[in-house]
This record gives C-alpha cells, structure tokens and sequence, in this order.
C-alpha cells in the first residue's frame, strides 16, 4: 500500500524528471514563412573505418553521414520555420526534438542562417571525442502564399576548440555534409 505522502513523493519525482528533458528554443521572432522542406544529401566527406576491415584505405571507407535532417523515406518534408527578428534579422527554425533557432539575414530574397553548437555527436568518433556543429542555411525565399525556399543546408562536425587535445578515434574530422532543400507551404 502507498501512502499519501509517498504517492506525492513519486510525483514529484515524475514531474522532475520531465522537466529535466532536452526541449527545442522556441522560435522567435514574426513569422516570414511556414514551411514543408525536403532535404537531399548532396555531399558528403564524413567518413570512417569499416569495424570489419579497419585497415581499409580512406578512399575505401564507408560514408558516416549526421542524422540532422529525417531519414525515414516515409518522412520526406519536415516542418520549418523563417521568421523576422527586426530590421533585416532573421531566425530559422526547423522545430525537431533537439533544434535551435539559426540567426541570420535576409537580403532581399536571400536567406544565410547559421549557428555552432557544442555536443555534437558522430558514431565513428570516440568517446572522448568532443565535436562542434556548425549549421548553415542558405538560399532564396519567396515569401507571401505560397511560400517557397531553394537553397542548402550544410553541417560542418569539427573537434570543439575547447577539448583540442582529445582524441577522436578513427573518425574523419572535421567533416561536411550539404543537403539541397526545396519545399513550400
């Protein structure tokens, strides 16, 4: 039998914990556009050994590319966002479960937005490995309705200038991986 003291207990403890979950920024800012994009990897340098054969020559090496845009083939657009933060200042804002706003401009119809973040994560790095992200989106919005973008996303993974010396195993660093983006509203 729990006792009302404790049923309050686990509670509070459940509640702790979800509150303790990764939560994306929110996206600031008016919005310009509501957007469904598709991303297609274009190019790609981010490499690693294969485990079967970790001899291999580089050229050999499989691709090991970041899942920053969706995988699944049945999730061929996602959501995103471009906003007006004052004067030519812009945010962009994909909205997945660990995304924050990229800052940038827009010059006309010209979009660059970009944003390095610590944390960042490849499988081939070691563990010690401490990597930085640096998200670019660049290209050409045709606002009012339809909406419309065109334009790039590229992902730079480098060793965080603030853990130089760690070692990052066999992973190919620093790497970039670029994907068109196309899409509307």
């Amino acid at each position: 039998m729990v006792v009302p003291a404790c049923r309050k207990l686990a509670l509070a403890a459940l509640l702790g914990l979800a509150c303790g979950q990764i939560q994306p920024e929110g996206c600031p800012g008016t919005t310009l556009a509501e957007l469904q994009l598709h991303g297609v990897l274009a190019t790609t340098d981010c490499l690693a050994p294969p485990a079967e054969w970790p001899w291999a020559p580089r050229s050999a090496w499989p691709l090991l590319v970041p899942t920053t845009l969706p995988e699944d083939p049945n999730v061929p657009t996602f959501p995103a966002r471009i906003t007006s933060t004052g004067g030519d200042a812009i945010a962009y804002c994909s909205g997945g479960s660990h995304a924050s706003p990229l800052p940038g401009t827009l010059a006309g119809t010209h979009v660059t937005a970009s944003r390095t973040l610590p944390g960042a994560v490849l499988a081939s790095c070691s563990a010690a490995c401490q990597l930085v992200s640096t998200m670019t989106v660049d290209g050409e919005l045709t606002a009012g309705s339809p909406a419309s973008f065109a334009g790039t996303f590229t992902e730079t993974l480098a060793v965080d200038p603030a853990h130089a010396d760690a070692d990052c195993g066999a992973c190919a660093i620093p790497c970039t991986s670029t994907y068109t983006l196309t899409g509307g509203t």
